[in-house]
């Protein structure tokens, strides 16, 4: 499923990356990689949103078709898949952080968890700066190559 196997409804480009990211946990696989450093099947079942297997397996297989991540067996158990984020998966990095700063800003969470706003603020400051420290500070061993 590369961009020219993707079957997009139009050719507005908002519309044809809702094609890839609309539904309800692509992203979220993808925080998962990034923001907590999932990297197996299992890490991503026990997230808190509580995605079904067969939907996490169907959300894992799009987005390697996709190269924003890659699928490689664990060095210490060959039945263990590694999920790791690619360099076009890192582009998404500044998405997730709007989406979380409109949400802050917006819908006043009850949680008001200090450490995102906290984090959020800095990223605020200087978006370019902190996206470059974040891929920078990333462990190299988590991205593919």
């Amino acid at each position: 499923m590369n961009s020219s196997s993707i079957s997009y409804r139009s050719i507005c480009p908002v519309s044809s990356s809702l094609d890839i990211f609309g539904d309800k946990w692509t992203l979220l696989v993808v925080r998962d990689i990034l923001i907590f450093r999932k990297s197996t099947f299992k890490e991503f079942a026990s997230s808190i949103e509580h995605i079904a297997t067969n939907i996490l397996s169907n959300r894992l297989s799009k987005l390697t078709e996709l190269n924003i991540i890659t699928k490689e067996k664990s060095k210490h158990n060959r039945k263990v898949n590694i999920y790791k984020i690619t360099p076009k998966g890192l582009q998404l990095l500044p998405i997730l952080l709007e989406i979380t700063l409109w949400f802050y800003n917006n819908e006043n969470p009850e949680d008001n968890n200090r450490e995102i706003w906290n984090i959020l603020q800095t990223y605020q400051k200087d978006k370019d700066a902190f996206i470059e420290r974040f891929i920078e500070q990333y462990p190299k061993d988590l991205v593919a190559k």
